[in-house]
């Protein structure tokens, strides 16, 4: 009886450590994850930022040409006061 004892203690054992490891493991493996987005949605993405970016483009030129404007009409008239 006592060698069947002393495997049972050491069965007992190995299994209070390999329950929880298993567990744990279970827990993380199945540990629902974030799906990463589609193809067709990254692509939608990079469209609409294409749009804006252009956007953004022509919205800074207008600004530059307004810019100019403004320093033209601020800038006294050298012509008028050459003749």
């Amino acid at each position: 009886m006592t060698g069947l004892a002393e495997i049972l203690v050491v069965v007992m054992a190995g299994l209070t450590v390999l329950i929880p490891v298993s567990g744990l493991t279970a827990h993380f493996l199945y540990k629902k994850r974030e799906q990463p987005a589609d193809l067709a949605q990254i692509k939608q993405q990079l469209v609409l930022l294409k749009e804006q970016q252009e956007e953004l483009t022509a919205e800074m030129y207008k600004l530059k040409e307004e810019q100019e404007f403004q320093a033209q009409l601020l800038e006294p008239p050298a012509s008028r006061d050459a003749e």
